[in-house]
């Protein structure tokens, strides 16, 4: 076995040999193709065994690793394997045609970049990282798949199976492996399930024997004897089959879940958990149904072809590919109204601005079962038709001024229209100007976009008509000209985001309209295969940030439009994509397909309960009040009420220094802070009257946290001091002095009798209460950022730079154990009331739940695009904070497993799995149809 493999170009042979040196100077032993393999018969299997008995598999990008076929086959077969991947870029590609040929994989990694500028100490040290993170997983995962290929490789023969303890340790490496980089493959878990079968056939064969050699006059005995070990054997083998399902289910609905199939990871996930509950089953049941997800489904008789949204956001108008258009109450999805009885066909459709109006292209059929092609106003409320226009032809694209005073249609001749609908009057914009494929007018009705078949966009003026712009998106490295399939104004009314087909690519596109960058579309992405079938339908939210598509791949695809990359896919359906539609809030969106569902997304993680905007600087520091009812955070210092949201009393320093540190005292009646000039502040929480001010520190005030008996506040700061004061008289009891080792962290034991206290430079220190004197100091801990105590004064929780979080025994102040998940620093931890989880926020921008018995990731919070500075836990458990560097504060749900269960059924769509399902994913018991078809 090697710790890594690297596959690489011979022009990167130098970067190569001094990236060895570093990680062989560390101990690594690293599988490198120095000399070229031969390419005999066996060069190859050469190289797949390295990359089979390799932990790791670093591709070093460049122009010519991404174009070499046998840089290719190297990275296919670690993707095979399902090794971790660890891409570093030491040259950037620039070439269309040799980025295309980039592996998919790559760009689901963070790339280390090892480019000539770049910091290659910096370089070698994220390798190590990446190198070392879930270390013992991984080097599990290699060993075991080199066990399991020999094992596929003999016919399956049962000699090379497990057993023993390699067996127990292996059933349990995989159980914990849900979630974890690299997954377990499917080898994997044949390989151990054929292992744990012929253990228990062994067990069960070893117990025969002993019976055939028992004495005559103990039969009996021991044949009941051998029915109980038999039992018993049976219970465990049925016991642990079961909990191998239900890991089993768990694992593929995370993969579901990164693919966009949400209806099937919720169905996985609620089934794994059922009856039992399990770490690993209900981290990935939060996983799926916090995630944003669908939270109504709307099943139609016929293909979905156009949807329209109300501007109150209350409702849906839905067409069909045939059958009468439907009104839907989108909160609870039920029929409010049908239009057009009579309809062959809905082709598009809009909503005025005053929500009364319906636009509509429609066809329906005459006496002799023609077509009769109409343009349609329906009024919403009563679902008469108030205007009617027939034309010859199915207008390609065709939309509505907001006012309903104008439409416009292109017919398949290249003829663009402009209508008057009061009169029906139409004039011609352009004729024979190429296929106008898509249109959009802007929000406030004083230009439209078209997009045609010949690579142009053109602006035309409201309501007169006149051309006033045009670019041409001709692009000549990705097959020259281009079609715009779909298109959206944004709306500022400032840039256009549109689909284009480019021979056989299909891109997403940036148009911005005035400016030095008004002469070109810019591509959104890095690849060109983000989407892979035109893309029809596009939406951007009212912040302007984010950008939805739809495409003829079945995919919707959110976008990031500040960075110009894509997000994640949102949702797949099972037929091509029809429309895509923001609520006018952004937090949800509508999206409809020719597989007949219409679906409305939340976008918010489900666990978060609000979200506010305290102030324009970092949140140093978040707390509840003790009765938990209220909120606070520093810089806003303002009262939040926990269930309403209502802003209460604001406490007003009197100065801009920062507020780094604020608590309560245990019965809320004083609240302290810890300012940015040294200063301490104590007010009355009821008066909002400042009680206490003084300046003990010339430097920043890290923390200044009241003793859980009242009786005294600790206080550290920066320039590498702890002082104790007793809140009776606002004196100083006693100080340590770290000699300028700023304290960055500290916390009271439950009892007041101790404290913990962390530094910058790895210290840290158990001190007793109330004479200062240090008990036990441990060094080279790391920087120490947060320091937590169990609420039953067990365990100790420090958060550290190095992304992990220790947790200690209090008492004989030695480490229990570590948790690794996060990948940035850690800012904050805390104990819930019954100190079962351990809550954790990082400079990664998430929040993690950790079970604190097993030390496994129970659930993860996203939601902050910014990194996390503080997390508290509310005095039931059951609600977390967190506060960010941008100055906002999420309040999160902790639901216990029945609670998670039912919010899930209450907020997501949720099915059953169908029979072929339950088949595909070894889900029993089996319904009676997936018997039968067996």
């Amino acid at each position: 076995m090697t710790d890594v493999m690297i596959s690489y170009s011979r022009k990167d042979l130098e970067f190569v040999r001094k990236l060895y040196g570093e990680l062989s100077g560390q101990g690594r032993d690293i599988w490198v193709d120095w000399e070229d393999i031969p390419k005999t018969a066996d060069w190859w299997s050469e190289i797949k065994d390295g990359v089979e008995k390799a932990d790791s598999f670093i591709f070093v990008i460049s122009p010519d690793s991404v174009d070499s076929e046998v840089c290719g086959w190297e990275i296919n077969h670690a993707v095979e394997l399902k090794k971790r991947l660890i891409p570093v870029l030491r040259r950037d590609v620039v070439d269309p045609t040799i980025k295309l040929k980039m592996h998919s994989s790559l760009n689901a990694h963070n790339w280390i970049f090892a480019r000539d500028h770049d910091d290659f100490t910096q370089v070698v040290q994220q390798v190590v990282s990446a190198m070392d993170t879930d270390l013992e997983h991984v080097k599990a995962h290699t060993r075991l798949m080199v066990r399991a290929r020999e094992w596929d490789k003999a016919a399956r023969d049962a000699s090379f199976l497990l057993r023993g303890n390699d067996l127990t340790d292996a059933d349990r490496w995989f159980k914990n492996s849900v979630g974890k980089k690299p997954e377990p493959d499917s080898l994997h878990r044949q390989y151990i399930e054929s292992s744990q079968k012929v253990a228990i056939a062994r067990r069960r064969n070893l117990l025969l024997g002993i019976s055939v050699s028992a004495v005559i006059a103990l039969f009996a005995l021991i044949a009941v004897w051998q029915a109980i070990r038999a039992e018993n054997a049976r219970n465990v083998a049925v016991a642990a089959q079961i909990e191998a399902q239900d890991l089993g289910l768990a694992s593929n609905a995370l993969v579901a879940q990164n693919n966009g199939d949400l209806d099937i990871a919720i169905a996985l996930a609620m089934e794994a958990n059922r009856p039992h509950f399990r770490p690993e089953t209900l981290r990935a049941l939060a996983e799926a149904a916090y995630a944003p997800g669908t939270s109504l489904r709307i099943e139609a008789d016929a293909a979905v072809t156009t949807i329209a949204l109300s501007p109150d956001n209350q409702s849906l108008f839905v067409g069909l590919e045939a059958e009468a258009a439907t009104l839907y109450d989108l909160k609870t999805g039920s029929k409010i109204r049908s239009y057009g009885d009579d309809l062959a066909g809905m082709h598009q459709a809009s909503f005025s601005s005053d929500g009364k109006t319906i636009f509509a292209v429609i066809s329906t059929q005459n006496d002799a079962g023609g077509d009769i092609n109409s343009i349609v106003l329906w009024d919403v409320a009563t679902g008469d038709v108030t205007k009617s226009f027939t034309v010859d032809q199915v207008p390609v694209a065709a939309a509505m001024t907001s006012d309903a005073a104008h439409f416009l249609t292109a017919d398949p001749n290249g003829t663009l229209l402009l209508w008057e609908v009061a009169t029906g009057e139409t004039t011609v914009l352009e004729e024979n100007g190429g296929l106008i494929l898509a249109m959009d007018i802007s929000d406030d009705d004083s230009f439209v976009v078209t997009g045609s078949d010949n690579s142009l966009l053109k602006v035309w003026s409201l309501p007169d008509g006149n051309q006033i712009n045009e670019v041409d998106i001709t692009w000549d490295e990705v097959g020259g000209m281009g079609e715009v399939t779909g298109l959206v104004i944004n709306h500022a009314g400032t840039a256009v985001f549109l689909g284009a087909n480019y021979q056989t690519y299909h891109l997403v596109m940036k148009w911005i309209m005035e400016g030095d960058d008004s002469g070109y579309a810019s591509l959104l992405g890095t690849t060109y295969t983000d989407h892979s079938d035109t893309i029809r339908y596009l939406a951007t939210a009212k912040d302007e940030r984010y950008l939805l598509t739809g495409s003829d791949d079945n995919h919707v695809i959110l976008w990031d439009t500040y960075n110009g990359v894509p997000l994640k896919i949102m949702y797949t359906h099972e037929n091509r994509v029809s429309g895509v539609m923001f609520t006018a809030n952004g937090e949800h969106f509508v999206s409809s397909s020719w597989d007949k569902t219409v679906r409305l997304i939340d976008m918010n993680n489900g666990a978060q309960i609000a979200r506010y905007q305290e102030a324009n600087a970092p949140v140093w520091e978040v707390t509840f009040s003790p009765d938990g009812k209220y909120v606070i955070a520093g810089n806003s210092l303002t009262l939040i009420d926990v269930q309403t949201g209502e802003h209460g009393r604001t406490f007003q320093t009197g100065s801009d220094a920062q507020v780094f540190n604020l608590s309560f005292s245990p019965d809320g009646q004083w609240l302290d802070v810890g300012l940015e000039d040294g200063t301490v502040i104590v007010w009355d929480v009821a008066t909002g009257k400042e009680i206490q001010r003084w300046q003990p520190f010339t430097q920043e005030v890290w923390i200044s946290i009241f003793s859980p008996d009242g009786n005294y506040l600790l206080t550290t700061s920066q320039d590498g001091t702890a002082k104790l004061w007793d809140t009776a008289t606002w004196s100083e009891i006693c100080s340590i002095d770290y000699e300028l080792d700023p304290v960055w962290a500290a916390d009271f034991s439950p009892d007041s009798k101790n404290a913990v206290i962390g530094t910058q430079n790895g210290r840290a220190d158990w001190v007793s209460i109330p004479d200062c004197k240090v008990i036990e100091t441990k060094k080279d801990q790391g920087e120490t950022w947060d320091v937590a105590y169990s609420l039953d004064g067990k365990l100790v929780a420090m958060g550290h730079d190095d992304n992990r979080v220790s947790v200690w025994n209090a008492l004989t102040r030695q480490p229990v154990k570590e948790l690794i998940g996060h990948h940035g620093k850690i800012s904050g931890v805390s104990f819930s009331h019954d100190s079962a989880y351990i809550i954790s926020g990082s400079y990664d921008n998430r929040v993690i739940v950790w079970d604190v018995a097993t030390g496994q990731l129970l659930r993860t919070f996203i939601g902050h695009t910014t990194p996390v500075t503080d997390v508290t836990i509310s005095p039931d458990g059951k609600i977390v904070v967190s506060g960010s560097l941008t100055g906002s504060l999420r309040l999160w749900h902790v639901h216990s497993p029945e609670e998670l269960v039912e919010w899930t059924v209450n907020n997501r769509f949720v099915r059953p799995l169908t029979c072929d399902e339950r088949i595909a994913y070894d889900a029993t018991p089996l319904c009676s149809e997936a018997v039968a078809t067996q």
